[in-house]
């Protein structure tokens, strides 16, 4: 153990010369050399991960590696993007998006892609791939905080961005077109904010970048940044070619949203026809008559009562009841008959 850590000790003390060394060997037209090197590397970022969680410095993930140790093997690890294996570009992009980003920031990381990848004139691929791992730490290396957790000047580096939709290769354009959308979600101010960073673009590329964006999640009308970063979650989600699904399932919304509310709008009508009908019928159906002993028992005094056996009427016997029965086919009693 104490071995081991001396030799770890003495890689550390070197990583300058050893970082140069890998460097130079990236340039080895072997393919085995390459990936060897690449080993290397690995190897060193572990090792310095493990120093500084024991000495418990810094922090695991904060930046140990200075500018000028980075600076010797970046370019030619950002130079193997453009390999023509596929295993050489895979394990470069995994170094730079993956296991840099541990001892390096994001913000100078995402610089030097930009300035030794982005613009290189002399490889296709390299500018390809290099916008693609600017994609990759937009998208995953933002830790919810925005565009400037990995783009410190974001007014400088996306007008060169944008140059891209113009490039001869197909390829190169996709990739600016993705970078770009991607740079929209992570913007407040969505494809506004976008199209003021881009600057002036000419009409056909322009077209290019507009039709991008209708069929990107800025284009679905989420205006608030938490709902894009929420939609773009579900869209990984989602399987290959997620996007239309996405669109088809907010569309399915729209309809039930419309629905609902068109179903809110029945039930209220319903409702005031039923209170319309119950007033309706409490006031034409006919007051019953209470008996005064309800009112005894309730303790209310009736407004008005007739009592007909204090009123000492005089009775009626049988032929005088025939008399007034017979007398009422003329209206008016015998006795008043003329």
């Amino acid at each position: 153990m104490a071995d081991e850590d001396s030799l770890a000790s003495r890689y550390m003390a070197n990583i300058d010369l050893l970082l140069k060394y890998i460097s130079i060997r990236m340039y080895d037209g072997s393919t085995h050399t390459l990936l060897k090197s690449f080993e290397l590397l690995e190897r060193l970022i572990q090792m310095t991960e493990e120093s500084q969680q024991q000495q418990q410095a810094r922090m695991p993930t904060s930046s140990s590696w200075t500018d000028y140790e980075v600076q010797a093997v970046l370019p030619a690890l950002i130079g193997r993007l453009g390999d023509a294996k596929e295993v050489v570009r895979a394990r470069s992009r995994r170094l730079l998006t993956q296991l840099i980003t541990h001892l390096y920031p994001p913000t100078k990381l995402f610089t030097t892609l930009l300035e030794h990848g982005v613009i290189n004139k002399s490889n296709a691929r390299i500018r390809q791939e290099s916008l693609d791992c600017l994609a990759f730490l937009i998208r995953e290396r933002t830790a919810g905080l925005g565009l400037s957790a990995v783009c410190a000047q974001p007014a400088r580096a996306i007008p060169i961005i944008a140059q891209g939709i113009a490039d001869r290769d197909s390829n190169v354009r996709t990739a600016t077109l993705n970078v770009l959308v991607t740079v929209g979600e992570q913007l407040p101010g969505g494809a506004d904010e976008l199209w003021r960073l881009c600057g002036r673009i000419a009409e056909k590329e322009r077209t290019m970048l507009e039709e991008k964006l209708k069929r990107s999640i800025i284009g679905v009308g989420m205006a608030h940044p938490l709902d894009r970063r929420l939609a773009l979650d579900l869209v990984r989600l989602l399987p290959s070619g997620g996007l239309p699904w996405l669109l088809a399932a907010e569309a399915c919304l729209a309809t039930a949203a419309a629905l609902a509310l068109v179903v809110a709008w029945v039930l209220v009508d319903w409702l005031d026809l039923v209170v319309a009908h119950r007033l309706l019928l409490s006031h034409t159906q006919p007051q019953r008559q209470v008996p005064a002993t309800q009112y005894s028992a309730s303790g209310a005094k009736p407004m008005f009562s007739l009592d007909f056996d204090n009123l000492n009427l005089p009775s009626y016997s049988s032929a005088t009841a025939e008399q007034l029965g017979g007398a009422s086919g003329s209206g008016r009693p015998a006795s008043l008959r003329p």
